[in-house]
């Protein structure tokens, strides 16, 4: 490895630091192998009892958590530096003595919040954390790893704590009390064999070569820089950075670095110096110590190429990772809210976003609505959504400790796999088992049932499609108490029309009153107010659609219909599209069967059931596309109308085509009666197939 071309190779299991001289009976006086000590130590664990001496009501219990962890850093330093070794925490409280304290004893004084460290009136904070960046540089000097285990319902000082856990690579638990499942499960896991093991490594040293043209601006996530610079340190610094190696106490199966590059500028001094080939690449070499003992090196080298002038856009785009995007935004704007001050989060998410949709976005100029991402793009205005609303960034109801715990394990975690939701209550229920033992820490698992005291948990996670200032909420659903914009609203502040471009498009209506807005918004289903007429604003928008040669999916006889009866008169409303349209489209007709069976009406004390029925029969039968012959019927109706009287409507007349009132109410009844024809003709040829 680089780092070592300058230095001595270090012996079997002995990375960084160097034994003091100390004898194994001079070792052995603190610390034994767990054979030897096996039952002394369970004796000590048994015999543990609460603390005798008494509290005084007005105070708290006195804690001295950073001089415990200073004695077991010296101790493991003086004893066995280099050498993989971890320091458990069980704290159950907060510090209220020592340097690391973070509150006084006296119980009239609130723990920080984030108001308070915002303000810059948390009289311990910054004295805590310089204490523990000492301790964390202690640590790592020597190779040593701190697991934290936070069981209290108060505040224990995470937040000050997060420098030393996540420099040193440790693990950290947070749950309400020591018997909790979670804290249970999870210190049972740390020290689990099998498949599911953690797969604990310790005393890594990570390190970066790559091409001349890329430099290295810093890593983030549970490592410390080992300061060796050169000329692949970028200038500008974002997390551990200005070095191009790093020391990572401890490692395990599930560690995951975000690494941030930067591309030399042509204008730079260091542009002499890019290859002639238009070839790049990277390597990364970690050098760490197995849990078996076997000290290991792993080379990974990745070789890409660039791409430059007007085709290179459609390289980028293809090469895109929206999840791994995503995963490196919350990581980026997480380490922002902590080291800027006065750092908006919210503005700095959507200026990204709206500089991606610009720079990879495909649209006509002065024309918002003809906006389209490619679908490599499509979901990450979602991610982006979410992580807007998500703990990482909205510290509000959370406290400091908690924030910084969301944090720890953010920068640790690996790319999530997508979820899928299925429709049986069964299967998610198998997916979080499968969860559970394969995440560390153990997650606690909440079921949210429908108006159960749990459901808060899952309603704060809710796109906020119906709240409590909506006009009007859909019968059936819950309100969410929020003003946080909805997922439709996002997308329409950045004039996003999901999935493919419009020759690919395919949109429905709907009737408004069973739309569901954030649904169906993202599904393509424009929203139509029934007895507004066929020339309302919604009807509008679906001409445009269906003149940029969009399909258009229509339910022409306005109603759900739950008995098996003949087609209905149609509505004129997708007959007017067809005569308006400046290309005739081509109408194909489907009719659909047995729907209602899948959703009965009265299935359960006269309502629908919650979820669609399995295991039934749907029949679809596909007609023949059926043409018109549009200015042969226009002709027709103006000729025949003439003589018609009835009460006008005050519909615009389709003065291009010389069409007044009464020929469009013509014109439209007798496509209408055509296709109604056709359509029920369809449905008995289904009914019989059936039979």
């Amino acid at each position: 490895m680089g780092f070592f071309l300058k230095k001595p190779k270090p012996p079997t299991g002995v990375i960084a630091g160097a034994r003091d001289g100390l004898s194994s009976e001079s070792i052995s006086r603190f610390l034994l192998p767990a054979s030897e000590c096996e039952f002394t130590l369970n004796s000590v664990l048994e015999e543990l009892q609460k603390d005798p001496w008494t509290v005084p009501s007005d105070q708290r219990a006195t804690r001295c958590t950073s001089t415990a962890l200073c004695v077991a850093a010296s101790l493991l330093g003086a004893c066995v530096p280099g050498s993989g070794a971890r320091i458990m925490a069980f704290i159950g409280g907060p510090s209220t003595e020592g340097l690391g304290a973070i509150v006084s004893k006296n119980l009239s004084e609130p723990i920080r919040s984030h108001k308070d460290l915002d303000k810059d009136s948390a009289p311990h904070y910054h004295k805590a954390v310089k204490f523990y960046e000492g301790l964390a540089k202690q640590l790592v000097h020597q190779g040593h790893v701190l697991d934290l285990f936070a069981c209290a319902l108060d505040q224990v000082g995470i937040a000050e704590l997060k420098v030393a856990v996540e420099k040193t690579g440790g693990l950290v638990v947070l749950a309400e009390s020591f018997g909790h499942s979670v804290f249970k499960d999870s210190l049972r896991r740390v020290f689990q064999l099998g498949d599911y093991d953690l797969g604990l490594s310790s005393n890594g040293i990570f390190e970066i070569n790559c091409s001349k043209d890329t430099k290295v601006q810093g890593i983030i996530g549970p490592c410390a820089s080992l300061e060796k610079k050169g000329p692949l340190c970028s200038d500008t610094v974002i997390g551990q950075g200005n070095t191009s190696a790093w020391k990572m106490c401890g490692l395990d199966k599930a560690t995951t670095l975000c690494i941030i590059f930067e591309i030399v500028k042509k204008d730079s001094p260091d542009a002499s110096v890019q290859p002639s080939s238009n070839q790049f690449y990277f390597q990364f070499l970690t050098y760490y110590q197995h849990s078996s003992g076997q000290m290991r090196l792993r080379v990974t080298t990745l070789s890409r190429r660039w791409v430059a002038g007007p085709g290179s856009i459609q390289d980028l785009i293809a090469g895109f990772d929206q999840e791994a995007a995503a995963v490196a935004m919350a990581r980026l704007v997480s380490f922002k809210m902590e080291i800027e001050a006065e750092f908006d989060p919210i503005r700095w998410l959507d200026k990204a976003l709206i500089h991606m949709c610009s720079r990879f976005g495909d649209y006509q100029k002065d024309s918002p609505s003809s906006f389209s991402l490619s679908p490599r793009f499509s979901i990450f205005p979602q991610f982006m959504f979410h992580l807007r609303r998500s703990q990482f960034v909205q510290v509000f109801n959370n406290s400091p400790d908690e924030t910084a715990y969301f944090r720890i394990i953010l920068n640790r975690e690996n790319v999530a796999n997508s979820v899928a939701f299925a429709q049986l209550l069964q299967a998610p229920r198998d997916d979080a088992d499968v969860i559970i033992r394969e995440r560390f820490p153990v997650p606690r698992l909440v079921i949210c049932d429908q108006h159960g005291s749990q459901a808060r948990f899952l309603l704060a996670k809710l796109n906020p499609s119906a709240t409590y200032n909506t006009d009007a909420p859909l019968p059936g659903g819950d309100i969410l108490f929020t003003d946080d914009g909805t997922l439709v609203e996002l997308h329409c502040h950045i004039n996003f029309v999901k999935d493919q471009e419009y020759e690919h498009l395919e949109i429905s209506l709907k009737a408004e009153s069973i739309t569901l807005l954030s649904f169906d918004a993202l599904g393509k289903c424009i929203p139509i107010i029934r007895g507004a007429g066929i020339y309302q604003e919604h009807m509008n928008e679906a001409l445009e659609h269906l003149s940029n040669g969009a399909w258009l999916h229509a339910f022409p006889q306005g109603k759900v219909l739950q008995e098996d009866a003949p087609i209905r008169r149609l509505k004129w409303g997708t007959v007017s599209l067809i005569v308006r349209s400046p290309i005739t489209p081509i109408v194909l007709p489907i009719v659909l069967q047995g729907f209602e069976v899948v959703m009965p009406e009265n299935y359960w004390f006269g309502r629908r059931p919650p979820f669609p029925l399995c295991n039934k029969i749907i029949n679809i039968v596909v007609g023949e596309p059926m043409e018109f012959d549009l200015p042969k019927m226009r002709q027709m109706a103006i000729s025949m109308s003439r003589n018609l009287h009835f009460r006008t409507r005050g519909w615009p007349s389709i003065s291009h085509y010389g069409l007044d009132e009464a020929a469009q109410r013509y014109l439209y009844m007798a496509i209408s009666e055509q296709i109604q024809t056709v359509m029920e003709n369809l449905r008995c040829l289904g009914k019989s197939s059936v039979k």
